[in-house]
Formats: C-alpha cells, structure tokens, sequence
C-alpha cells in the first residue's frame, strides 16, 4: 500500500512516498480502508522535530491521528463491527496511509449525520474539547460560557456542545469569521481584532475556554471573565490573571481519560443535535498535497485541512 512519511526531521519537503505491507489485523482489530485523513498541528510539531527530546520516532515514519474509513476485514474476536461498516478512528501515528489496523476499541461508527470532511476532522480537536469541558471544567446549567477562539475546531465544538446544553455563549474571534460564529451558535460575537466593548463585555462569563492557537489572546479571557469564575486553557502556558478569584485550569492531554468515551459523545451529539467542523480545504492523496497540506497547517491557515483519498466521487462527500 502507499503511504507518505519522512525519514528526517525539517520543513515539509522531507514528505517521501512510502511503500509498505498491509498486515492482516490482529485478534482484537479491524481492518480499515482509508478514505480521509485530517492534518493537525501536532503532525507539523512532529515533523518539525519538537517533540524528539520526548518522542522518539522510528523512520521512516507515517504519522497521522485521524482518519474515517470502511472495515474491510475484521479479526474472529471482534463481535462490534462488520465489514463494511464506516467508521472513525483516533490513532497514534499511521493515518496517512492506505490501509490501518485498528483496536476495535479505538474505532467509532461514522454516523450518517457526520459528513466523511467533518469525520476526518473530528477525533482530535473532538477529544481535547470534550476533556476541556468534562474534566477540566466545573459548569453549573445557569452559566454563561465565553470560548476565545470560537471559529478553531476545538472553539467551535465547544460552542456546539454549550449550545447543546442551552447555555448563553459569548464566543471571540476575528471579525472576517463572525458569520461562520453565529451560524454554529454564538449568542453574542466580540471580534477581538476591533475596538473592544468593555461595558458589554468585561466580566460577563462565568467559564472562559481559552481555545486560541498557542492560548495567546492578549489578556482577552481575563476581561470577560467573572470574578471567582473559571479559565479553561487548551495550551499549556502560563496565563497570569488580574481578576479576583479566578481559577485557572490546563487541559492535560496525558491524564489518561478515555478518548473512546469522547468519540462516541460526538458521534451521539451529531445524531441528536448536529454537529458541524469547517473544512477549509480539501487536498489529494499525492506527495504534493501532502507537503502542501503542512505548508497550510504550518502558515496557521483558517479551518482544516484534509486529505481524501479518491476511492469515489468527491460529491459523496
């Protein structure tokens, strides 16, 4: 099968095509047929050689986390899927490739309300919004929630889910993405790259999810929120606060909380009360949409990019 990966750290010209075996799953697996992959952040990171103090790679390595595919065989044990089923699958490495095998535990039913964009996108902006909210958060039914960050994926899931739950969201980001930040929900939109409102924003929310690329918002999460209210920080980062009793929280990807439990949330939320993440672009399975795809991604360009691999018409999609 063809997969693309590096055998070096650097920019994203270290992409080279990979040839390797498709293996049969083994006895709690399932074989899944890849049909989407998302691009993350964290795939740059890796490339780029940041976590090699903490991650050792094995080269050539394929990394990729995300993906939506079609079991096409499944190992005697695994009594949860079929072949056929189409399904998500959050993942330490391997999704750009072909084929993967896959935990039977780590899989997901794709719901048919989830288009097959928006399920590659999903797992790990999903995973980090659902621990935000869940583990990280102390949210009462009455509070008003302000996301700084609100059109990302992570800040636009967290909208969703708020709105879900009937909260009143104050939700921050760019003025060109106001439209987008009304239609997933947001009850009152501040635009942080234009003149602030201090009279109808300062101290207004009670949990402020802080889901801003890097959590660099200037203080903004600081000044909308209530005083003994919440900050919740996606980034790891020191965020000093001014206002009295705040209780800052740093969602922790290694705490260990089951990704599993946060993937079949979505899946439910998107069956019930719909679920939508925005794909700003769609790239081919080929070496040079790789590399332009970390090219995207690494100039911090808005939505997510996903690669799709052309098993069928784009319009299925």
């Amino acid at each position: 099968m063809k997969a693309f990966g590096f055998s070096e750290y650097g920019d994203p010209s270290v992409f080279q095509e990979i040839e390797k075996d498709i293996k049969d799953p083994k006895p709690d697996q399932v074989q899944i047929e890849n049909m989407a992959f998302g691009i993350n952040p964290y795939d740059v990171l890796l490339r780029q050689g940041q976590f090699k103090g903490g991650r050792e790679l094995k080269f050539p390595f394929v990394p990729g986390n995300d993906l939506v595919g079609k079991v096409v065989k499944i190992s005697e044990n695994v009594k949860t899927f079929k072949v056929g089923d189409y399904v998500i699958n959050y993942r330490p490495s391997g999704a750009y490739g072909e084929f993967v095998n896959a935990s039977a535990d780590k899989v997901v039913a794709k719901p048919a309300t989830l288009s097959f964009l928006d399920a590659a996108s999903l797992p790990t902006p999903g995973i980090a919004a659902y621990n935000a909210w869940h583990h990280f958060a102390t949210i009462t039914d009455d509070a008003v929630i302000g996301v700084v960050g609100a059109t990302g994926l992570v800040g636009s899931l967290l909208v969703q889910l708020a709105k879900s739950l009937g909260h009143h969201v104050i939700g921050a980001a760019s003025a060109k993405n106001a439209d987008y930040a009304k239609w997933i929900g947001v009850d009152e939109f501040l635009a942080y790259d234009e003149a602030y409102d201090a009279d109808r924003f300062d101290a207004q929310a009670d949990v402020v999810f802080n889901a801003t690329l890097g959590g660099h918002d200037n203080g903004l999460s600081d000044e909308i929120v209530k005083s003994n209210g919440q900050i919740i920080l996606i980034a790891n980062l020191d965020y000093p606060v001014k206002t009295d009793g705040v209780k800052v929280n740093h969602v922790d990807p290694t705490k260990g909380y089951s990704n599993l439990e946060a993937l079949e949330f979505w899946t439910k939320l998107s069956a019930t009360w719909g679920v939508s993440l925005r794909v700003e672009n769609n790239l081919s399975f080929t070496l040079t949409d790789v590399i332009k795809a970390h090219e995207l991604v690494e100039a911090h360009h808005s939505g997510k990019t996903v690669i799709q691999i052309e098993k069928r018409k784009r319009s299925s999609f």
